[in-house]
């Protein structure tokens, strides 16, 4: 018990510390954000000589440069960003509608016309800006809470192995409490939003579901039924819940042996998804997710493909490559294509080695001539870099007496064969 207690210890110590680096790196991207900040609409040319314009432009053209610039300098979300962009296109449409009709003065109209489009621009900046700090730390978020999890998804594992029956239930007691106060904190944080104690009384029993996923449903069918704090039907979220059973039905009858489950905290692509959104996560490595996507009835419409649904998923290479190697699953050949290299010893060596390898290109084999005449162990280190397993070098001996050296690096075996000897080279290097 003692030697748990300090495990347990020391790892709550090195999660500790490994927050307090994610605080300071967090600071360190709040300060640039802030230095950016201030110059988004200096960046646009929306400085003080903007504002020396502003009020002729105002009192003739009801063009009202600090509401629009007020907009941005106090987004501090995507959100109100997207509004400060919404506010800035409809200043430009405005301007463009009173040049159309010809009224006022060309010149300055123009001028209106040119901030107005320059202030949306900052808008869009200040917008795209929010979207990637908000990216940042939701996955700095997600990060630290997977990493609170498979430490405690370890100690049960342990618990279990080591058949202590108090160990494992105080590894299910950890699991319940961080659930607990996973629950605590985020009903904190919707009341700091602004939600009600009313509001609140209706999401909260959503987060503490759990089970399987027709568990799930019907739990949440019956809450959706009127069976929540506001005693309320949602015909919608019943619709929803239709969706999600009919999609489980599909998942059973196609036999998907996969571990898949219903997480109602997830969120994707608020603006553009339409239905049933979906992440996918590998089980044997610690790292978030490494593809998703989700249901979209409309969004072809934008590209000039109306009334067009469909179902996208975005695969994360980076990630995906990442389990890989960390699982061991790439096989060993994989590193290079190549069979063999050829050195380059020069221009005429180069030449000769070129018809084998033509040759040898021919019969299937992948060959590699090296590109320039390089310093021989230059070229060693190209095949061991690429994982070559041949490595051939022909010099004037071999072109006198029409052969080629053929070397085994894993081995150390080389061979001597007569140019023409295609069949013992095959052999040699199959």
């Amino acid at each position: 018990d003692t030697d748990a207690g300090k495990s347990w210890q020391l790892r709550r110590l090195a999660r500790k510390l490994t927050q307090t680096k994610e605080e300071e790196k967090q600071k360190t991207f709040t300060a640039r954000s802030d230095d950016k900040e201030k110059d988004f609409l200096a960046k646009f040319g929306l400085d003080e000589k903007t504002k020396e314009d502003e009020p002729q432009l105002e009192a003739k053209y009801n063009y009202n440069y600090k509401e629009v610039a007020n907009k941005i300098k106090q987004a501090k979300t995507s959100v109100s960003a997207e509004q400060a962009v919404i506010s800035a296109k409809r200043k430009v449409l405005e301007v463009k509608r009173k040049i159309s009709s010809g009224a006022g003065n060309a010149e300055e109209l123009q001028l209106a016309l040119t901030h107005a489009t320059r202030m949306e621009m900052a808008a869009r900046k200040k917008k795209h800006h929010l979207e990637l700090e908000e990216m940042v730390t939701n996955t700095q978020k997600r990060d630290e809470l997977s990493d609170d999890q498979q430490d405690l998804v370890t100690d049960v594992k342990n618990a279990v192995m080591d058949q202590g029956e108090e160990k494992l239930n105080r590894a299910a007691d950890g699991i319940f409490e961080q659930r607990q106060d996973m629950i605590e904190e985020a009903v904190a944080e919707m009341k700091e939003n602004g939600l009600t104690d009313e509001a609140v009384a209706v999401i909260e029993p959503i987060l503490q579901l759990s089970g399987n996923a027709q568990e799930k449903i019907a739990a949440m069918r019956s809450l959706m039924n009127g069976g929540s704090a506001s005693g309320l039907v949602s015909e919608t979220g019943l619709k929803g819940l239709d969706e999600l059973e009919e999609l489980f039905g599909y998942i059973e009858a196609a036999g998907v042996h996969s571990a898949v489950e219903i997480d109602l905290s997830l969120a994707r692509g608020l603006n553009y998804y339409t239905g049933a959104i979906f992440e996918v996560k590998a089980l044997d490595w610690q790292i978030g997710s490494i593809c998703g996507g989700g249901r979209y009835d409309n969004l072809t419409g934008i590209f000039g493909l109306p009334d067009m649904s469909g179902v996208g998923i975005s695969f994360g290479a980076d990630r995906i490559y990442d389990v890989l190697k960390g699982l061991g699953k790439f096989p060993e050949g994989l590193k290079s294509a190549t069979r063999v290299l050829f050195a380059n010893m020069g221009a005429q060596e180069a030449a000769y080695a070129l018809g084998v390898a033509q040759a040898l290109r021919e019969a299937g084999v992948a060959v590699e001539v090296y590109p320039d005449s390089a310093k021989l162990k230059k070229q060693f280190d190209y095949a061991d870099r690429k994982a070559i397993p041949f490595l051939s070098i022909n010099g004037e001996t071999e072109m006198a007496a029409g052969t080629v050296q053929i070397k085994n690096l894993a081995s150390g075996e080389q061979r001597s064969f007569a140019r023409t000897d295609l069949a013992g080279i095959l052999a040699f290097l199959a």
